[in-house]
């Protein structure tokens, strides 16, 4: 008997928690939306409006949406479609973003859209409708199936489902093309509303009905005359409302609405919604830009970039050349601090696999082509060109149609035979014969059938008899078109625009010999050292380099490496600014290039707090400065300044280089022209893209005082390393907003800071975990841009001389104003925050705006990335800005990157 009651009582539990669990969530507001096409969302959808969605924003499936992996009756984010799977944005959608933006965080928005394109009012009726619908059109016949052949009746089965999560609030009707002059519409809405409330057990006064306007007279609307009918609705039904269209753009079918038009619909739907709720539209961030103040004129330098020799960005990515490491080299033992080798040499070069015992292929250091070595390739008994022996390297891709140029040098008295192989089918294989006991240079051109991402090229020996191989290399037709560089990779440099490059480091420069890197590139040496994952082969040197920024059209920043000593900069200097006469002018007439190359600015060493202590450095400053500047006069000098905020922190020995910048300004500061500090947000200060880039913009102001103060006052401030790196974050979507806010800050400094260039500009993938901040990332067959390029692209596409003043709150929203010469404003605006921002932008002065443009960037969340797989999740979208006499307005979504033009 004890069982017996506990089983009860345990039962009359679970009921009680069942039913409490399954009670409607009073904080879920739902919103039944129906009528015809325009409510339905005319087909079309931008990509501005599939994204920033806020979750609190859900649609309830009224059908299978197998195309969105909908299925119907579950609640999904609120990403249009709304309806069904083939229809448009409709004002529900901007209904819906607009109501959680100024909704309580509590609170979640619902809709249930039921719709029937063409259809009449009477198609709702709940008793009548079977009539009507007997007479539609094969094409309505379809769209009324899909809701069991009675449209009231499944948006009432929508509602009572929808009833089980939430509470309706209201319902949203946009409907009377096909009722056009019926004087009957007001009374047979009554009836559906009347209906809907009875069936659903709702208050009338509870549930607003709120009914749009059909596109206006302003817009030619061609069924315009309605408007006059749809007015009447509240006399009829006194919980109703009607939402204007004026101005609501249309189609050229002077039907439906264009997507801003229903955004601009959706939006007025809401604001009487929220009225009736009791609150109120969240009043927009106000800022006045006032067009006739120019506060200063900033420079174009500040969209410069920074190309180092790290993780495979030139060597293995810019330059053509798609062999890595084709003059064999090894890598030479890395010392640690205490002198002291942390391991050996490798005992193959570095991105190649040898195939065979070591009695038939291996490191030859007798007579190399180049350099130190090359390799010895020996069978015993003939070989294989897939089984060796030989060498081999895989991850090359070819691509069908391509023309490709093979070469290598080889010597010896057997054959060479180069197979490339798809996995192990061969797609070209050439043998090489006719070797001597000198260097030679075999070439061969090719195309394959097919495309091949990843490749594998095999170097072997077909018959007994020893050969040696170096020095191979393999450009396509179209690298080779361009000069030597990759195209894709080429272009996506030369799209950024930038300003100046710096090169050839970076901490690369200061081992960097310069010497090696000109003349044949068959016969330069490689870098001294293996650094950054790789040992650089210099075949991308000084020419490649300054012709690679005369193609882009940027401004070539040479950076010295000043453990060589005076002479030997003045000769690198020689050799590109020296005409025919001199001894390295002829050189590099020699070597193809007979014009000098214009050089504007040269840095003095890179980083060399990490090196040594500030005063061994200021009598590097001392020595050189003025000795370059005897000879060359015209050339900017730029010094070595802080890094972060010049507290102590990744500058070596702490005490010794604190304060750095006041003691070079002090000390120095008429010998140069530049300081140079960098900054990664991130290293050694903690990460962050909200606050960081007004903090590093005081830190430059306050910089900007002292060499006001100083003896040079027209001394100007590159940052010529910037970035956010954190290792836990990745190139996420946040390094992109630090790269909005930080230019911005630029932008605002730019009277001080004149040039700057962030690292990383080039990154090949699966090289290191480290570094995951670069702008342009790539493998051996594609590339993606970073976050931070999509921001710097857009930022350099939109930049004007003129910075205006601008007048309002610079928080919560990062915004600069500039003007053109052709008079076009240009807002750049960072919204760092988790909430979307509307903002009325006042223009004052003497530009009477005309029109207005929108390019946003908003991918939905600070952790989106861009990968190889999905290159496209963070880019540029069109949105809508408009503009209302002498203001502009437009919002910001949450975690976004924008840039308003506004044109006379």
């Amino acid at each position: 008997m004890k069982i017996k009651v506990s089983l009860f009582l345990l039962a009359v539990l679970f009921s009680l928690t069942t039913n409490t669990l399954a009670e409607p969530d009073p904080n879920f507001y739902i919103f039944l939306c129906f009528g015809q096409s325009n409510m339905e969302g005319f087909p079309g959808i931008e990509e501005q409006d599939k994204i920033a969605v806020d979750q609190r924003f859900q649609v309830l499936a009224s059908v299978d949406f197998p195309n969105l992996g909908r299925t119907k009756g579950n609640w999904y984010e609120a990403v249009p479609p709304l309806c069904r799977g083939n229809c448009g944005i409709c004002p529900a959608d901007y209904f819906g973003r607009t109501m959680v933006a100024n909704l309580p965080e509590e609170i979640r928005v619902g809709v249930v859209n039921v719709s029937v394109a063409g259809c009449k009012i009477e198609l709702f009726e709940k008793d009548t409708f079977q009539m009507y619908a007997s007479t539609a059109p094969g094409w309505m016949a379809n769209i009324i199936k899909q809701y069991n052949g009675n449209p009231y009746q499944y948006l009432v089965d929508m509602a009572k489902l929808a009833q089980k999560d939430g509470v309706i609030k209201g319902i949203l009707l946009h409907q009377g093309e096909s009722n056009t002059n019926d004087n009957e519409w007001p009374a047979k809405v009554k009836g559906i509303y009347d209906n809907l409330i009875k069936d659903l057990s709702l208050k009338a006064e509870d549930v607003p009905l709120l009914a749009g306007e059909l596109v206006n007279a302003d817009q030619g609307g061609a069924c315009a005359s309605m408007n006059a009918i749809i007015a009447e609705l509240p006399q009829t039904i006194p919980n109703a409302h009607v939402i204007s269209s004026t101005g609501c753009i249309s189609r050229p079918d002077h039907l439906h609405f264009t997507p801003a038009g229903y955004r601009q619909l959706g939006k007025r739907y809401a604001e009487k919604m929220l009225s009736l709720l009791g609150y109120e539209m969240a009043d927009p961030l106000e800022l006045t830009v006032h067009t006739d103040q120019t506060a200063k004129t900033i420079s174009a330098g500040i969209y410069g970039q920074f190309l180092e020799h790290i993780f495979n960005s030139v060597h293995g990515g810019l330059w053509g050349d798609q062999i890595l490491n084709g003059t064999l080299e090894l890598r030479p033992p890395r010392r640690r601090r205490g002198g002291m080798p942390d391991r050996g040499v490798l005992p193959t070069p570095q991105h190649w696999e040898f195939i065979g015992d070591s009695s038939e292929v291996a490191i030859d250091r007798d007579n190399p082509f180049n350099a130190e070595v090359s390799v010895r390739i020996a069978p015993k008994g003939g070989g294989d060109s897939t089984t060796g022996p030989g060498i081999r390297q895989q991850n090359i891709a070819l691509e069908q149609g391509e023309k490709y140029t093979l070469s290598l040098y080889a010597r010896g008295s057997g054959s060479v035979v180069v197979t490339f192989t798809d996995k192990d089918t061969p797609v070209f294989s050439q043998t090489f014969t006719g070797l001597t006991a000198q260097w030679q240079k075999f070439t061969v051109e090719f195309t394959v059938s097919s495309t091949v991402d990843a490749s594998t090229l095999m170097i072997s020996s077909s018959i007994s008899g020893s050969v040696n191989v170096d020095q191979i290399s393999l450009f396509s037709a179209s690298a080779l078109a361009t000069g030597g560089y990759l195209p894709d990779l080429f272009k996506a440099v030369a799209d950024l625009q930038p300003a100046s490059i710096r090169w050839p480091g970076g901490s690369f420069a200061n081992h960097y010999i310069w010497q090696n890197g000109i003349g044949p590139r068959d016969k330069r040496l490689p870098h001294p050292i293996d650094q950054w994952g790789d040992r650089d082969t210099y075949q991308f040197g000084t020419d490649e380099f300054i012709q690679l920024c005369e193609k882009v059209g940027a401004e070539p920043i040479l950076v010295l490496n000043t453990s060589r000593g005076v002479e030997d900069a003045l000769d690198w200097l020689e050799y590109c600014m020296g005409d025919e006469t001199t001894e390295y002018g002829k050189m590099r007439a020699d070597n193809g290039r007979p014009e000098p190359y214009q050089l504007k600015t040269l840095e003095i060493d890179n980083e060399p707090w990490l090196m040594m202590d500030y005063p061994k450095y200021l009598e590097i400053v001392q020595q050189f400065c003025p000795a370059i500047r005897a000879m060359y006069p015209s050339l900017k000098l730029s010094v070595a300044g802080s890094y972060g905020y010049d507290t102590g922190p990744g500058e070596g020995n702490q005490e010794a280089n604190r304060n750095w910048d006041p003691r070079i300004i002090a000390e120095a500061g008429t010998l140069f022209d530049i300081l140079s500090p960098h900054y990664y947000n991130g290293i050694y200060f903690a990460a962050d893209y909200v606050d960081d880039p007004y903090n590093y913009e005081q830190f430059l102001k306050g910089r900007g005082d002292i060499i006001r103060n100083s003896e040079n006052p027209d001394m100007k401030i590159y940052v010529s390393e910037w970035n956010l790196t954190e290792k836990a974050w990745g190139n996420d979507w946040r390094v992109g907003l630090y790269a909005g806010g930080i230019l911005n800050a630029f932008e605002r400094q730019g009277d001080i800071v004149t040039m700057s260039c962030p690292a990383l500009f080039m990154r090949r993938q699966g090289v290191t975990t480290s570094w995951d901040n670069a702008l342009i990332n790539f493998d051996q067959k594609s590339w993606f841009p970073g976050g931070n390029y999509v921001v710097m692209k857009l930022w350099r596409d939109s930049f004007a001389p003129n910075m205006l003043v601008v007048d309002g709150p610079n928080r919560p929203l990062n915004v600069v104003a500039t003007r053109s010469e052709d008079q076009t404003v240009f807002i750049k605006a960072v919204n760092p925050t988790g909430e979307a921002i509307a903002v009325a932008v006042r223009l004052d002065g003497d530009l009477t705006p005309g029109s207005a443009t929108m390019q946003l960037i908003a991918p939905g969340g600070e952790r989106v990335k861009n990968t190889l797989e999905e290159p496209d999740n963070i880019k540029v979208l069109t949105a809508v800005a408009t503009v209302e006499g002498q203001t502009v307005t437009f919002t910001m979504p949450p975690l976004s990157a924008g840039v308003v033009r506004v044109m006379p």
